[in-house]
């Protein structure tokens, strides 16, 4: 298990583990490959068959041959496409007539329901804070529109939605920053935090790497606080990995930061305004109901 988490192989956490299922985003890497809404573990021909009848396609080599049961295969189910809706189609022809459009608005605007109208009115936000008509926006000036400080933490935000310029934003990587924050719950904001923060992507993070968000995040906050001990409850919920090091997995970052919700405020305060200042507080809780309508509805949980 030590040698896979030092791969950079993400281990659930089990136990006693006799073997884990991985699988490859081929996005991530740059590539393609079919679209896997469905994993199953089939076990005997009476399971095999009622795969087939939900048109299901087996995986090669079979687990047999790792030493399970004879009849014992993974099997995947395969999305089946649709057609673009009408208007993300109509929405494509309008904007492509615009000096801003390229690939990545359009992909927001599919990827997040973006009406022809929502983009026109970010564009006169993003317009507003293009002072000098380049086409791009400093970073520093998207906080400063919202009353907010930049603290360093500002490069979190320009990883996240993968900016080309460590400072400056064009009008679709804004639109993207909008929308990637807009439909974020505060347990999704703590995620993003934690996944910036988990650059070995080991599912654990160091005392170095707490004390230095620590002081990242706190950079411009008022309220009263004692460094020393805000790094302090790292070692109250942490616990000694096989490494002989303290290591702060996940849950216990949630309840860290629950229980000391001033670090973490700064992120909140400026979602906050973010939301309000770009198509509105409401737009966005209406945004956020309609993804966890779909979730509910393709029976997806979070996890």
């Amino acid at each position: 298990l030590y040698a896979a988490r030092m791969a950079g192989v993400t281990i659930c956490g089990h136990h006693d583990l006799d073997w884990e299922l991985h699988g490859y985003s081929a996005i991530i890497g740059g590539e393609s490959a079919p679209a896997i809404d469905f994993v199953d573990i089939v076990r005997t021909e009476k399971e095999a068959k009622s795969a087939e009848k939900r048109q299901m396609e087996k995986i090669k080599p079979a687990l047999s041959s790792f030493g399970m049961g004879k009849h014992t295969n993974i099997w995947m189910h395969v999305k089946s496409f649709h057609q673009a809706p009408t208007r993300n189609i109509v929405a494509s022809e309008f904007l492509k007539s615009k000096e801003y459009f390229d690939d990545r608005l359009m992909g927001a605007v599919e990827k997040y329901a973006l009406s022809i109208e929502d983009v026109l009115d970010l564009h006169t936000i993003f317009g507003d804070l293009d002072i000098a008509n380049t086409g791009q926006v400093d970073i520093m000036d998207v906080f400063a529109s919202v009353d907010e400080e930049p603290g360093h933490w500002r490069t979190w935000l320009m990883m996240i939605i993968e900016a080309k310029s460590p400072f400056f934003l064009v009008f679709s990587e804004y639109v993207l920053l909008c929308c990637v924050f807009g439909v974020m719950s505060k347990l999704e904001i703590l995620r993003f935090i934690f996944g910036t923060l988990d650059t070995e992507r080991s599912s654990f993070i160091t005392q170095e790497v707490f004390d230095e968000m620590c002081e990242t995040l706190m950079e411009f906050e008022k309220v009263p606080h004692s460094m020393r001990r805000v790094k302090k409850l790292f070692f109250k919920h942490s616990r000694e990995g096989i490494s002989g090091n303290q290591e702060l997995f996940f849950e216990e970052f949630l309840h860290l930061m629950k229980s000391y919700e001033p670090l973490p405020y700064a992120v909140y305060r400026f979602v906050d305004k973010l939301r309000k200042a770009n198509l509105g507080e409401e737009y966005w809780q209406n945004k956020m109901q309609t993804f966890v309508d779909a979730r509910k509805r393709l029976r997806v949980k979070r996890i």
